[in-house]
Formats: C-alpha cells, structure tokens, sequence
C-alpha cells in the first residue's frame, strides 16, 4: 500500500501511517486523488468498529481499492520487469500511476 500511497502523492510520504501526521497525509493523498475518499475511509473505519483492524489498515485497503480501480494512469509494477516464484507468479508491487516511480 505505502507505494500505491507514493504514487498518488507524486512524491514521498514524510510520515510514518501509525502517526496523526500519516494519517493526516495519506487522508490528503486519498482525498486528492478522489473527493469521496476521506467519507468512503470514514464509513470503513466505522464498519470495523470493534474489530481487530486499525485505522492504518483501513487506509490501506482504501489505497489498494483505488489502485485496483479504474482511474488515471496506468496500471505499473516493481520492479518493471518482475522475476516469478516457482509458481510462475511475477513477484512485484503494482501502483497505479501515469508515469514509472523513480528511486529517490
């Protein structure tokens, strides 16, 4: 998730997730990237109310959800050209993103 996160924002992520800071800058990143973000993560957190999963968690889903979903850009992975398992699975992080991530 934290490069599906990367990719929206266009930049680096400065906080840590577990932090008000991270939260606050990923909330950002969602909402930047679809105005019904922050009430759609609000109705999520509310739904796992009372269960083992955190508000981290639900940012992640959330992140990974709009990766999944049609949108701008391209589908994209890392590494560009994945190895795979035994299995033949390629073995890579994908983002959804108009141009390829570059190492900072």
């Amino acid at each position: 998730p934290e490069v599906c996160f990367r990719a929206f924002a266009g930049e680096p992520l400065e906080h840590s997730k577990r932090h008000a800071a991270g939260y606050a800058e990923r909330m950002r990143t969602l909402a930047d990237h679809d105005r019904d973000a922050p009430p759609a993560v609000q109705a999520a957190a509310e739904a796992t109310e009372g269960h083992e999963v955190t508000v981290d968690d639900v940012l992640d889903a959330m992140a990974l959800a709009y990766t999944a979903r049609p949108g701008r850009g391209e589908l994209r992975s890392l590494p560009p050209d994945p190895p795979t398992d035994p299995e033949g699975l390629p073995m890579r992080m994908v983002y959804r993103s108009e141009t390829p991530l570059v190492a900072d």
